[in-house]
């Protein structure tokens, strides 16, 4: 398979995402997105575009907390969605390569994994298998460092197995490499984890991004 860049995953999944919020009728654009109840798909839109237009203005003062995306969808409320989706699309062309290869957070982890929410919460396919093997090494590698985890995780997916953290193997997970970065950034309950974990599940829970999401219960 021919090696895929973290950039051409970046610009794809923004050409994806656009093509999403210009093709999305008034309903969908007013649907509650699932993994972030606080926003619809516009509201989701208008940060991933705002996002993109403050890191390239410079303006990240608490990136990336609540009142940063809360702002975004603020100022493009009245915004409409071809606008947004123009707009990340052409942004998305001038983030530097060197903010989107880093083996922490990055514009490139946003995207894709809103990317994520929006085809869930529309019943939309799932992206290309290319965007979560460019992405997975990286994130493993983030959750892995010194301090982040006691003992390890060993996480077995239908391409790789990979290995979070030092020590013995605390628990296996068996799942695609589109669920694992799922549960990587806290999209999965408890129980949807423990239905793919052999060991302590709890190891694997403690890894989530953004921290555990209990049973049916939306992302805060």
């Amino acid at each position: 398979m021919t090696e895929t860049t973290i950039d051409s995953v970046y610009l794809g999944a923004a050409d994806r995402v656009a093509e999403i919020l210009r093709t999305a009728g008034p309903t969908e654009l007013g649907t509650t997105v699932a993994a972030c109840p606080d926003w619809t798909v516009h509201d989701l839109g208008a940060h991933l575009e705002g996002g993109v237009s403050d890191i390239l203005n410079g303006r990240t003062d608490g990136v990336p907390g609540r009142k940063w995306t809360a702002r975004h969808v603020a100022e493009l409320q009245n915004a409409t969605a071809d606008d947004l989706a123009d707009q990340l699309v052409s942004g998305s062309r001038r983030i530097p390569s060197t903010m989107l290869a880093s083996v922490s957070p990055t514009p490139a982890w946003d995207l894709l994994v809103h990317e994520g929410d929006l085809r869930e919460t529309l019943g939309l396919p799932i992206q290309p298998a290319q965007a979560h093997a460019a992405l997975l090494p990286d994130v493993v590698q983030f959750l892995g460092e010194p301090g982040r985890l006691e003992g390890g995780v060993r996480i077995t997916t239908d391409d790789h197995t990979w290995m979070i953290g030092d020590g013995s193997a605390r628990a296996t997970v068996h799942a695609t490499d589109y669920e694992l970065l799922r549960i990587l950034f806290s999209r999965r309950s408890r129980r949807q984890i423990e239905t793919v974990v052999d060991g302590d599940s709890e190891a694997v829970i403690g890894l989530g991004v953004f921290g555990p999401r209990d049973d049916d219960q939306p992302l805060p």
